[in-house]
């Protein structure tokens, strides 16, 4: 899990899976993140959208 930013200001986490998903549905070493969570006095100003850019 990642804590979200804006300057000091938490706004919000980003939660992902370190471990590949091995489902046979899915190709091998397919890495996901389950949820972006911001908090609702910070969403629509693109603090989810800066936090997937690699």
């Amino acid at each position: 899990m990642r804590a979200i930013y804006s300057e000091e200001i938490l706004v919000g986490f980003l939660v992902f899976c370190l471990n590949p998903d091995m489902d046979d549905n899915y190709w091998d070493d397919n890495y996901w993140i389950p949820a972006i969570m911001i908090d609702d006095k910070h969403q629509g100003k693109g603090y989810g959208k800066a936090a997937m850019e690699p």
